[in-house]
């Protein structure tokens, strides 16, 4: 597929409606930046390193079922700063292969096929503005519906060599980020939309992904995708 009127956000939105219509359906759906390049780094257990990054990423995917899958990034927001924020903010120093993710790039995601409608299409309304500000609406998405089931995986590093120029303005992007998070409050089940974690994700932005006790949640494997589910759970960190 090819359309050369489309951005970063409207390309995948082509990409996302062309793929669920396909049958059979899948199991992941992975969206991957052209120059994306997987790699082991210095937390990759050796006899991983007998397969290709590829092949141990969709074997991880399988055995973990998170709602959205994503690499160790080397530009921002990566594995050792995730580290650094569950030592911070939880006193967890052990540097786990498998964590909760909040604040992740877009480069690499990789969506589980119970949640990806909850999640797709992107809000691309401010793309031809700000690429930058498009994958906020997906991480706090991810944050409002399924709290702690975004899951990084550590020993594979993805990367992104090639930089061309794009619409990369930071000016206004808080104003579009609490949009967002406004639009996502209101698409919210009326029974869910009055709890406090909208309103001080929407207030406080930066401050909330950088401090969120989602990162000191536990890692479960295979736990069951239903959006919204965190809000039942009575002992949920608040």
């Amino acid at each position: 597929m090819f359309d050369p009127n489309t951005g970063w956000g409207t390309g995948r939105n082509v990409l996302y409606f062309a793929a669920i219509t396909r049958t059979p359906g899948y199991h992941y759906y992975i969206f991957v930046d052209e120059d994306v390049i997987l790699t082991f780094n210095e937390f990759t257990p050796p006899k991983m390193e007998k397969h290709k990054p590829f092949r141990v990423v969709e074997r991880w995917l399988l055995d973990y079922e998170p709602v959205v899958g994503v690499l160790n990034y080397g530009g921002h927001h990566g594995a050792w700063w995730t580290f650094g924020r569950r030592e911070a903010v939880c006193g967890i120093t052990e540097k786990s292969l498998v964590i909760p993710a909040v604040w992740f790039d877009g480069v690499f995601n990789a969506h589980h096929y119970k949640s990806i409608q909850h999640l797709f299409p992107y809000r691309v309304q401010y793309e031809k503005v700000s690429w930058w500000s498009i994958h906020r609406y997906l991480f706090s998405a991810v944050e409002l519906k399924f709290r702690g089931q975004a899951l990084m995986f550590v020993p594979v590093t993805a990367g992104n060599p090639t930089h061309r120029s794009y619409p990369k303005s930071l000016k206004n992007i808080q104003i579009y980020w609490r949009d967002y998070i406004e639009t996502i409050k209101q698409e919210t089940p009326s029974v869910y939309r009055n709890r406090s974690i909208f309103e001080d994700f929407k207030q406080n932005l930066d401050n909330y992904v950088i401090n969120t006790l989602t990162y000191c949640m536990n890692v479960t494997r295979h736990q069951p995708i239903v959006p919204y589910a965190h809000f039942e759970c009575h002992a949920l960190l608040k």
